[in-house]
């Protein structure tokens, strides 16, 4: 059996195996495997799912073998770049043209930072037109 997951990986079935929870009842679950999506990479991703209505897994947004998860202190530290580069983007100068062709442009303000170097919070002042 495959599974094709939301993040595009298809996993495939490979087996069954017993679970005990912790109110000590018996279930089984099913063992899926897909490729890790580290270029490179041969090691498969791993996961367990419930038996029945495996679809709504959260599992199933895995992408990575246990080599290549991202360690607690690895994502945080990726979040806390990601924060530093937005706000050091939001004191870039626009020209007045760069203005006028942020409220003529039929894009969010989303899609917008993505062209210019400013901050989403930014663009959004220059479209509600509260910012020059």
């Amino acid at each position: 059996m495959q599974y094709q997951a939301p993040k595009g990986l298809l996993f495939v079935k490979v087996g069954e195996e017993p679970y005990t929870r912790k109110n000590g009842t018996e279930t089984t679950l099913a063992v899926w495997h897909a490729p890790c999506a580290r270029e490179g990479c041969v090691s498969p991703v791993v996961i367990k799912t419930p038996l029945t209505n495996y679809q709504t897994s959260k599992s199933f947004l895995s992408k990575h073998c246990d080599n290549h998860k991202l360690t607690k202190a690895e994502v945080n530290a990726r979040r806390v770049a990601a924060r530093k580069l937005v706000h050091s983007t939001g004191n870039t100068k626009l020209s007045d043209q760069d203005v006028a062709d942020i409220r003529a442009s039929k894009l969010s303000a989303e899609g917008l930072s993505l062209i210019y170097p400013v901050c989403v919070r930014q663009l959004k002042e220059i479209l509600s037109g509260r910012r020059r």
